[in-house]
């Protein structure tokens, strides 16, 4: 699995991204193996990127339902992953109620992903 050594080069920025064991929350780790069958790399890692930016932006929210609030965009992500979307698809998927729903500035998501 590339997530061990990723999380060593790219440790989260201030708080942890939790470990994946049982619960209905999904994690990284539920599209992982279906993006190694199709993606580099660097693709997966720039949507760990991604996944590492959106937990943190929605840290302490939760769904009606629950769950933490980035189970939503990691199933879309999941979804897009089936389709074998490409990793920027997928990455926007994890982001895509950043700035609507947490006070990131749409600035400082373009420059960490580009527009």
């Amino acid at each position: 699995m590339l997530i061990p050594s990723l999380r060593k080069r790219h440790p989260p920025t201030h708080k942890p991204v939790p470990s994946f064991g049982p619960g209905r929350d999904l994690k990284f780790q539920d599209i992982e193996t279906l993006l190694e069958t199709y993606l580099s790399k660097q693709e997966i890692a720039n949507i760990y990127h991604a996944y590492i930016f959106g937990y943190q932006a929605h840290a302490g929210q939760h769904r009606a339902s629950g769950e933490s609030y980035i189970s939503h965009p990691v199933e879309v992500a999941r979804i897009l992953a089936g389709l074998h979307m490409d990793s920027k698809a997928i990455s926007a998927a994890i982001l895509h109620d950043v700035i609507e729903d947490t006070p990131t500035a749409k600035k400082q998501l373009s420059r960490g992903f580009g527009k």
